[in-house]
């Protein structure tokens, strides 16, 4: 926000201004800090370049799932489950069949019409799924995976570190 410090004296920072995440997850501080200093809206999207849109985030980092997306949640035996943690695989009508001369990568990520994005999430419900981090971002701890990015934030939260 070093550029909000920065804005010209004689220009007024605009009190209406929307901001579109997409791609990364907000932080929870980092989403209350651009609201507090920059923006009356705050629109946050998952999608990935693979699949394109999947869902649109609120406040709590629930993401809502787009109609025509398809979305599940993995357990460790590949069975889809809900109010667990586990990796996340999309189908989307946007969704590209692979990767152009990468066949390695294809056959990792892609699978019987599936997009496998590496990246770890818990569905509440069938339209719901809130994102965790990426599986090789987790730990197991005590038999349950959990994410190391929510130990960050824990971290920079109790620590009031800046994002």
């Amino acid at each position: 926000f070093g550029w909000v410090k920065a804005w010209p004296p004689t220009e007024t920072i605009p009190k209406i201004l929307l901001i579109f995440s997409f791609g990364g997850k907000l932080s929870p501080s980092f989403r209350a800090k651009a609201k507090q200093v920059l923006a009356t809206t705050i629109i946050e999207s998952y999608a990935t370049n693979e699949a394109s849109f999947i869902s649109l985030v609120d406040d709590q980092d629930l993401g809502l799932i787009l109609p025509d997306v398809t979305v599940e949640i993995l357990n460790e035996d590949n069975d889809p489950v809900y109010g667990e943690l586990g990796r996340i695989r999309i189908k989307s009508p946007a969704q590209i069949d692979g990767y152009i001369d990468n066949e390695a990568a294809s056959l990792k990520m892609f699978h019987h019409g599936w997009f496998y994005p590496c990246e770890m999430g818990i569905m509440p419900d069938k339209q719901h799924l809130k994102m965790v981090g990426r599986d090789d971002d987790c730990i197991n701890f005590n038999e349950s995976n959990h994410s190391t990015s929510q130990f960050e934030e824990h971290k920079r939260h109790n620590l009031e570190a800046a994002d």
